[in-house]
């Protein structure tokens, strides 16, 4: 089940998101960080999947307002590609 708040929250999983996107399974029993724009909640183990192709990779890039891609990236190579 999905909701959106009148505050423009979307919520998956739950009618009471803390953030912008709220994907909950089960309670963790602890609240965003304020600074949060999604939260990914479980009360065991929680993934988060990049899929990509065969000859790709997968990335998370974080930027400043000052380069939207200054270099400063989390990358996770399959093989050593």
């Amino acid at each position: 089940r999905m909701s959106i708040t009148s505050a423009g929250l979307t919520g998956i999983g739950t009618t009471e998101p803390d953030t912008l996107l709220h994907i909950f399974k089960a309670d963790a029993s602890q609240t965003a960080h304020s600074d949060s724009l999604f939260t990914i909640e479980n009360s065991g183990s929680t993934y988060m999947t990049i899929l990509s192709g065969a000859t790709s990779h997968g990335q998370i890039h974080f930027g400043d307002s000052g380069d939207a891609d200054d270099g400063r990236e989390m990358t996770m190579l399959i093989n050593g590609e």
